[in-house]
C-alpha cells in the first residue's frame, strides 16, 4: 500500500555485471512483478500461504519479493549461499507452497518456479488478492538457541509504520539512492527494500557475494549511495574519507561503540539503529549521533511501545536497568509451527491494549533522563570463567580505548575439547600515520605489543577477564549479514609464540617440560613468557602443583613476577628441593579427620544441624521433574561430600560408599512458593529443617514448575559442613553439564575430581608439625590489647554473647564512583589487594569509633581455605567442600596518620602471614581429642593461651582462649547482579539474590560485631555492600550504626 502512490519515481540502479543503468517502475517492477504474480496465482499460490524465494541479492530478487506481495502470499527469502542442510531445514519447517528460483538453482530446487523462464503468452493477470493487514507479509529464519533455526512471521501491519518512520528519520526523498547490502535472509534487507520501494528512491543492488572493506567503500563511492545500512563490524574496515555521497548512514545488528560514532558522525546524519527481527526488523532509532559518549538506541519509532521490566514484569525505576519488552503493531505473530516457543518469547501486554502482545527481546537496556534507551548488552551474551561471569563486550570496550587497536573482538575458546577454555581477544590494529606518510605508500599496521597490552588490561579488569591470547587480524570477518562471524576467527597458536632459546641445566629444561604440559604446547623455549603462551592464574596454580611434585619450589606470586623458564629456574636454582612424598592414592570414601573449620563450628554452644547455605536456580523451560532428580542425583554422587556423614558431638567424619539416599533429597513444590523474599525464606527454612549431617542427610532440594513465561526453579539448600562459595561455582558448572549430557542421552561425563575432600583433611593433619614455628607469630597476634574498643564500654568486660536469634543486622552501600576509586585507582596506586584496602578501612573505622587516638586489636578474618600449594600434587580447583579458614590478624591505627600510611601497615602485616593464615587453624586444634578426659577438662594445641608451648594448653573463655577476636570480617569477592543474569539454566535465578541459608536460632554467637563485604558488579558500575550484624549485649543500636558511619567515611 505504501509502494503504488510512488511507483514512477522508484528505480533500481544495477551494476555493470547486469545491466548499467537504472530502471524505472513503469518498465520493469511493474510488468515484471504483474507477470510474477500472475504465474504464481496460475500456480495455486493463494493469499496467507508461504513461498520461498531463494534468490541471491539482485533485482530479480526484489522483483520476485514484490510478486508474491502482490498474489496475497508471504515470502520467505534464503540466501543461497547458506549451507545446504541449514537451507534444508528451513524448507522443511516452512513447508512452503511453493519456491521462486533461477535456472541456475534449479538442480537443487526441483518443482521450483524459476524466475528467468519467460511468461506463457496470453496469460491473465491475477485477481486483487484478498489481503488485510494481519496476514503475513514475510517469514524470516533467524538463529535459535538450540541450534535449530526458528522461523518469524511478520504481518503487512507492521511495514506501514516502519516506512512512515524510516522516511520521516532518516530524510530519505526521491533523489536519495539506499544501498542493498543485507543478505536476503537478514531482516535488515526488508528495511533496505523499504526504505527506497516506500519513498520513490533508487534501491543499488550490487552484484552477489560479500561486500565489505574496500570494496564496499568503493561500490559506495562508485554508486553515489546516500543511504547505507551497515552493521559497526562491518564498518571496522572501512574509512569515511571519500564517501562524500553518503549522507545518512545507518548502524544497527550488534553494538555501535562510542570510537566508531566519533570516526562516522562528522559530516553525515549517523543514526543507531535498534529492531529485533521479532518485531518488523526495527523498533527504535537514535537522533542523528555526534562524537562523545556511548551511542543510544534511540526511541520508539511511531507506534512501537517499548517496556523496561525486571524478572517479575514490573517496570524498572529510571536509569535502573532492566530487560526490554517491545509492543505495537509491528510484533510479529510468532515463531512458525513453534507454540511453546511463541507463547514464551511472546506475552500479554500488562496495562495494553485489549489482546495486545509484547515481545521479550533478551535486550538489557536502561532508560536515559531524555527518555532515549541505552542498550547493556543481551542477558543472554556473557561466558562463564572458572565460574565468573563475563560480560564479552566490556572487555572489547576497554581494548579499544586502546589507541593502538582500531577493532576488536573478544570470544571465549575451548578447540581441545580436552583442553582448557580460554578468552581469546581478535585485535585489527590502528594504521600507522607516520610510516604511510614517510613512505608514500600504505603500509600493513604493526601488530599491538601484547605484553603491554595484557598489563594494561590487567589494570583495569579482573584477571579472570584478561584474553588468554591476543590475535592480530587484518579486519573482522563478518557474515552475510554483516555481523561477526565467530566460525571465521582463526584459532590462537600459542607454539607459534614460542622462541627457539633452548633450556639450559635440567632446572630450566624440567620447567620448561612443565610449561609445555600445563599449556597443552609440544615445546616452549627458555625466554617464553607463561601468560603470552596462554597461561591464566588457574594455570599457574597446577604448574606450582606439577613443579612441587617435581622438588621444584614455587607459589604463584612468582610466576606473575618471573614470566618465563629461566627467570623462575634462576629463583628455585639454590632453594631445597622438596621432593614429592611418594604417598598412595587415598581412596574417596572412609573416615577423615574433622576440619579446623569443623571443629571451631562445633566448639560454639547451641544447635548446627541447619547451619546451611542455599541458592535457588533456573530450571531448563520444560524439564519434567525426573529429569531434574536424574541431573541433581549425577552431581551429588560425583562430589563423595554431599553424603558424608559429620557428627560434630562425637567428633566423627566419615564418606561412605554411594548408595540410596537416607531420605529423599528432592521433592515437588507448589507455583508461586518462592515469588517473594518472605515466602523463599520460609522454603528455605523447611528444607534446612531436614538436613541432618550425622546421617549423611546434607542436601535437600525443591523444585517448582514453570509456566510459558518464566522457567521452573529448583531451590538447593546444603549444610555449610559440605560446601562454601567456591564450590557453588563447581556444583553449577556440573549441573550444566550433566544436563547437557542427559538431554544428549549419554551418561553425565563430569570432570573428575583431582583431590577428594577427605584427601585434603587427611593433608591438613599431616601439616601441623611442619606450622609449629608460626606459634609466636599467632601468639603475638592475639596479645593486642584492644578487643572491641566501643564507645563507652569499659576496656576488659566482654558480656554473654547471646544467640543468633538476637543478633541485629544493618547494610551500607558504598557508590559507584567510591567503589571503582577504592578498587582500582586506591589498589592500583598503593600495590594492595582489596582484603588489604578493607582491612586498613575496618582498622581506622574502629579508631574513629572509639574516639581514641590510637587502637590495637587482633580481628577474625575468613580466607578461603584451599591453599593447595601446602601439599605437594594437590589440586582444589574441582573439589567440593567446608574449606574456610578462619585466623587472626592485627589492626591499628592512629589518629595522626594518613590512610596511606595505615594501609601500608596492615598490607605488610598480611604478607608476613604464611599461606594467608592457614596455620593458624591447624595449630589451634592440633592434638585435639575427640571427648573430654577424665576430669571433664578439655586439652589441646591453643595459641593465645597464656603458657601454651608447642604441643598443649588450655582453653580458656571463648572459642579462642583469652585473646578470642570479638570483631570479624569477611571479604566474599565480586559478584555479577545483571536483572537477568538468572535467565540462564542452572545459574542463580534473579529475584533470590545470589546465596541464601539458615541457621540455628539457638546457636551462639561467636562475635560481638561482624562485617560482611561484597561487591556488586552493576550496569551502573560496581557497589560494596557492606553487612554489619552486632550483638545487642555488646552493642546498642547507636554505637552498630556509629560504627557503619565510621566505616563509610573510611572508605
Amino acid at each position: 500500500t505504501r509502494v503504488a502512490p510512488v511507483a514512477s519515481a522508484i528505480s533500481v540502479s544495477m551494476t555493470e555485471a547486469s545491466k548499467d543503468g537504472e530502471a524505472s517502475w513503469s518498465t520493469l517492477l511493474s510488468s515484471s512483478t504483474a507477470s510474477r504474480s500472475a504465474g504464481l496465482h496460475g500456480h495455486g499460490i493463494r493469499a496467507g500461504q508461504l513461498v520461498a524465494v531463494v534468490l541471491p541479492r539482485s533485482v530479480d530478487l526484489v522483483v520476485a519479493q514484490l510478486a508474491v506481495q502482490q498474489a496475497g502470499a508471504a515470502h520467505l527469502p534464503i540466501d543461497p549461499d547458506y549451507p545446504e542442510d541449514r537451507v534444508a531445514a528451513m524448507l522443511q519447517d516452512a513447508r512452503p507452497a511453493g519456491v521462486l528460483t533461477h535456472s541456475a538453482l534449479a538442480g537443487r530446487f526441483p518443482g521450483a518456479l524459476l524466475t528467468d523462464d519467460p511468461a506463457p503468452h496470453g496469460q491473465p493477470a491475477a485477481p486483487r488478492p484478498a489481503v488485510t493487514p494481519d496476514h503475513p507479509a514475510y517469514t524470516i529464519f533467524t538463529s535459535g538457541s538450540t541450534g535449530r533455526p526458528k522461523g518469524v512471521v511478520t504481518p503487512h501491519r507492521g511495514l506501514a509504520a516502519l516506512a512512515t518512520a524510516q522516511a520521516e528519520r532518516l530524510a530519505v526523498d526521491d533523489d536519495s539512492r539506499v544501498l542493498q547490502l543485507a543478505s536476503p535472509s537478514f531482516d535488515a534487507s526488508v528495511m533496505e527494500t523499504l526504505m527506497a520501494l516506500a519513498t520513490g528512491a533508487t534501491l543499488v543492488v550490487p552484484e552477489p557475494g560479500p561486500l565489505a572493506g574496500a570494496l564496499l567503500g568503493e561500490t559506495i563511492a562508485r554508486r553515489r549511495v546516500t543511504h547505507a545500512l551497515i552493521p559497526p563490524t562491518a564498518l571496522t574496515g572501512l574509512e569515511p574519507d571519500g564517501l562524500d555521497h553518503l549522507r545518512t548512514l545507518i548502524v544497527g545488528g550488534e553494538a555501535c561503540t562510542a570510537p566508531l560514532a566519533a570516526r562516522w558522525a562528522p559530516g553525515r546524519r549517523m543514526v543507531n539503529a535498534y529492531g529485533p527481527t521479532e518485531a518488523t526488523a526495527c523498533v527504535t532509532m537514535s537522533a542523528p549521533l555526534a562524537p562523545g559518549a556511548t551511542p543510544p538506541i534511540g526511541t520508539a519509532l511511531h507506534g512501537v511501545r517499548t517496556h523496561v521490566l525486571d524478572s517479575l514484569l514490573r517496570p524498572v525505576p529510571p536509569g535502573a536497568t532492566g530487560e526490554l519488552y517491545v509492543a505495537g503493531p509491528g510484533v510479529a505473530q510468532g515463531y512458525l509451527g513453534r507454540p511453546r516457543l511463541t507463547a514464551e518469547r511472546f506475552t500479554a501486554e500488562p496495562g495494553g491494549p485489549p489482546g495486545s502482545r509484547m515481545y521479550r527481546t533478551g535486550d538489557l537496556v536502561s532508560r536515559a533522563p531524555d527518555g532515549s534507551l541505552l542498550h547493556h548488552g543481551r542477558a543472554d551474551d556473557q561466558v562463564k570463567i572458572r565460574g565468573f561471569r563475563v560480560e564479552p563486550g566490556e572487555i572489547v570496550a576497554a581494548l579499544q580505548a586502546r589507541p593502538e587497536i582500531r577493532a576488536a573482538a573478544v570470544v571465549l575458546r575451548q578447540d581441545d575439547p580436552a583442553g582448557p577454555r580460554r578468552l581469546v581477544a581478535y585485535l585489527v590494529p590502528s594504521a600507522r600515520e607516520d610510516a604511510s606518510e614517510a613512505t608514500g605508500a600504505e603500509e600493513s599496521p604493526a601488530p599491538p605489543d601484547t605484553t603491554s597490552l595484557r598489563a594494561a588490561l590487567a589494570r583495569v579488569l579482573p584477571d579472570h577477564m584478561v584474553p588468554s591470547a591476543f590475535v592480530t587480524v587484518p579486519a573482522l570477518p563478518v557474515t552475510a549479514n554483516g555481523k561477526l562471524d565467530r566460525d571465521a576467527l582463526p584459532a590462537p597458536d600459542f607454539g607459534a609464540a614460542t622462541g627457539d632459546t633452548a633450556p639450559e641445566g635440567p632446572v630450566e629444561e624440567a620447567l620448561a617440560v612443565l610449561f609445555a604440559e600445563v599449556l597443552a604446547l609440544s615445546s616452549v623455549g627458555a625466554e617464553d613468557n607463561f601468560f603470552t603462551l596462554g597461561g591464566d592464574s588457574i594455570l599457574s596454580l597446577q604448574l606450582v602443583a606439577r613443579a612441587r611434585a617435581a622438588g621444584l619450589r614455587l607459589t604463584p606470586r612468582e610466576i606473575f613476577e618471573q614470566t618465563s623458564v629461566r627467570a623462575l629456574a634462576a629463583l628455585v636454582a639454590d632453594r631445597e628441593p622438596e621432593p614429592a612424598a611418594e604417598r598412595p592414592a587415598l581412596p574417596d570414601t572412609g573416615p577423615a579427620p574433622l576440619t579446623p573449620i569443623m571443629r571451631w563450628i562445633a566448639e560454639r554452644t547451641g544447635p548446627t544441624d541447619r547451619f546451611s547455605q542455599s541458592m535457588l536456580l533456573t530450571l531448563p523451560p520444560g524439564i519434567e521433574p525426573a529429569t531434574t532428580a536424574e541431573v541433581l542425583d549425577a552431581v551429588l554422587r560425583h562430589h563423595t561430600v554431599l553424603r558424608a556423614r559429620i557428627d560434630l558431638a562425637a567428633g566423627t567424619f566419615e564418606i561412605p560408599q554411594a548408595g540410596p539416599a537416607a531420605v529423599p533429597v528432592l521433592d515437588e513444590g507448589g507455583p508461586g512458593r518462592t515469588a517473594n523474599p518472605e515466602a523463599l525464606a520460609a522454603e528455605v527454612d523447611e528444607l534446612a529443617a531436614r538436613l541432618d549431617p550425622a546421617r549423611g542427610v546434607m542436601v535437600a532440594a525443591r523444585s517448582y514448575p514453570g509456566d510459558a513465561t518464566h522457567p521452573g526453579r529448583l531451590l538447593l539448600v546444603i549444610h555449610h559442613l559440605a560446601v562454601d562459595g567456591v564450590s557453588w561455582r563447581i556444583l553449577l558448572d556440573d549441573l550444566a553439564q550433566a544436563w547437557s549430557d542427559i538431554t544428549r542421552r549419554r551418561p553425565p561425563g563430569l570432570p573428575p575430581v583431582a583431590t577428594s575432600f577427605r584427601a585434603w583433611a587427611h593433608a591438613l593433619g599431616r601439616q601441623t608439625t611442619a606450622r609449629a614455628a608460626e606459634l609466636p607469630l599467632w601468639n603475638g597476634i592475639l596479645a593486642a590489647p584492644d578487643r572491641l574498643p566501643a564507645p563507652g564500654v569499659p576496656e576488659g568486660e566482654t558480656p554473654a554473647l547471646g544467640t543468633v536469634a538476637e543478633a541485629r543486622h544493618l547494610v551500607r552501600t558504598l557508590g559507584g564512583d567510591p567503589t571503582r576509586a577504592l578498587l582500582t585507582g586506591a589498589a592500583e596506586r598503593h600495590g594492595a589487594r582489596v582484603q588489604d584496602l578493607l582491612l586498613a578501612a575496618l582498622a581506622r573505622a574502629v579508631r574513629e569509633w572509639s574516639g581514641r587516638d590510637r587502637v590495637d586489636l587482633a580481628a577474625h578474618v575468613e580466607g578461603h581455605g584451599r591453599e593447595q600449594q601446602i601439599e605437594d600434587g594437590a589440586d582444589l580447583s574441582r573439589t567440593v567442600g567446608w574449606f574456610t579458614s578462619l585466623y587472626p590478624v592485627r589492626l591499628t591505627a592512629t589518629a595522626e596518620e594518613s590512610p596511606g600510611d595505615t594501609l601500608a601497615r596492615t598490607r605488610d602485616h598480611l604478607e608476613r602471614l604464611p599461606d594467608s593464615g592457614i596455620g593458624y587453624g591447624l595449630l589451634r586444634y592440633a592434638d585435639r581429642r575427640a571427648e573430654p578426659d577424665a576430669e571433664g577438662a578439655d586439652r589441646r594445641a591453643e595459641p593465645g593461651a597464656e603458657g601454651a608451648d608447642r604441643r598443649t594448653a588450655p582453653v580458656a573463655e571463648g572459642a579462642d582462649g583469652p585473646g578470642a577476636p570479638l570483631i570479624a570480617f569477611n571479604y566474599l569477592g565480586r559478584f555479577s547482579t545483571e536483572p537477568t543474569a538468572g535467565g540462564a539454566a542452572w545459574t542463580p535465578a534473579p529475584e533470590a539474590g545470589v546465596l541464601g541459608g539458615a541457621i540455628d536460632d539457638a546457636l551462639a554467637m561467636a562475635h560481638a560485631v561482624e562485617v560482611n563485604a561484597l561487591t556488586r558488579d552493576t550496569p551502573e558500575g560496581p557497589r560494596l555492600d557492606t553487612r554489619l550484624t552486632w550483638s545487642p549485649a555488646a552493642l546498642d543500636e547507636t554505637a552498630a550504626h556509629a560504627l557503619a558511619d565510621c566505616w563509610q567515611r573510611a572508605l
